[in-house]
């Protein structure tokens, strides 16, 4: 957001969850207000139903960052599939990782493909497209974009990472109640 020139509000949590509490979120929102982002904190899934509703109500965009839950659900729905934008950090210490980097989820095919020319430094063209052609492709740059793309050898490594997703979360989760237990007994 601070690449953007945006100015950061910060929301109070849900205690029991430590996810951003909607109504909140609700009572900070301005004129000003462009996007809500909230996190889903500590592998669990914030209310996004509660935000996308506020979110319409408002006409501002939701971005929820769901790399800490990565492979949970909400009302029955994997995390990533109730927003219009998700995003994912594969950072090392998140629950899967290809070294650093991430992923947007989205379904607007028209924020999809800018998000694919932004990666690759705003170019028209993507490199699979110029490198499978029999001809010459020229690109153009109509906009400013980002060096974003992941290296085939990052990318190996989070499909390694993807297939071993439930084995990851059962472990996770079996080291998440056994510290809830610990901390219950002390």
């Amino acid at each position: 957001m601070l690449y953007t020139g945006a100015d950061v509000i910060f929301c109070d949590i849900d205690a029991r969850t430590f996810n951003v509490d909607p109504s909140d979120v609700e009572k900070r929102i301005t004129k000003r207000t462009k996007a809500i982002l909230p996190i889903d904190q500590i592998g669990l899934a914030c209310d996004i139903s509660a935000i996308n509703d506020i979110a319409k109500r408002h006409g501002v965009e939701v971005v929820e960052d769901a790399a800490p839950a990565i492979g949970e659900s909400f009302n029955g729905r994997r995390v990533g599939s109730n927003a219009h934008q998700t995003v994912f950090s594969f950072h090392p210490r998140k629950v899967i990782t290809t070294g650093e980097g991430g992923m947007i989820m989205t379904d607007d095919d028209a924020l999809a493909a800018r998000a694919r020319r932004l990666r690759a430094h705003g170019m028209s063209v993507s490199d699979l497209e110029r490198h499978g052609s029999d001809r010459v492709i020229i690109e153009e740059y109509d906009e400013l974009g980002f060096n974003y793309r992941m290296t085939d050898i990052q990318a190996s490594i989070g499909l390694v990472q993807l297939r071993r997703l439930d084995e990851l979360l059962r472990v996770r989760r079996a080291k998440a109640k056994r510290y809830d237990w610990i901390a219950r007994s002390s």
